[in-house]
């Protein structure tokens, strides 16, 4: 047995090796396993409630649709998601520095119903 192994892959890489195994005899290949699990983010990351975060727009204050564990559709990964009534074409911007890795815009309904989520 191998061991586990833990990998942090920055961002923008394209080529990451894992592991490289080598291996004496074809039984041996043959019997190899292999358990995969993969997330989003730093999952050394921690939350520091003395840091301020920035509103993700600018200009007049906004409703706020939909917070922290949202009924209709902010469970699992998107638990901490916060959605605001902004007109559409309103610049948004990351509340703190990082690298956006998904945006979701094909859509052009939106409702407190748990038809929209995603």
């Amino acid at each position: 047995q191998l061991g586990d192994s833990r990998h942090i892959i920055p961002p923008q890489t394209e080529n990451f090796v894992v592991a490289t195994v080598e291996v004496e005899t074809r039984d041996e290949a043959e019997s190899l396993r292999e358990v995969w699990s993969f997330g989003d983010g730093d999952p050394d990351a921690k939350h520091s409630s003395s840091v301020r975060y920035a509103l993700p727009y600018t200009g007049r204050p906004r409703h706020v649709c939909q917070s922290f564990g949202g009924k209709y559709s902010h469970s699992g990964k998107l638990h901490y998601s916060v959605d605001f009534d902004l007109p559409i074409g309103h610049q948004v911007r990351a509340a703190r520095s990082g690298i956006v890795h998904a945006v979701y815009q094909e859509s052009n309904e939106g409702g407190p119903s748990r038809k929209y989520a995603s």
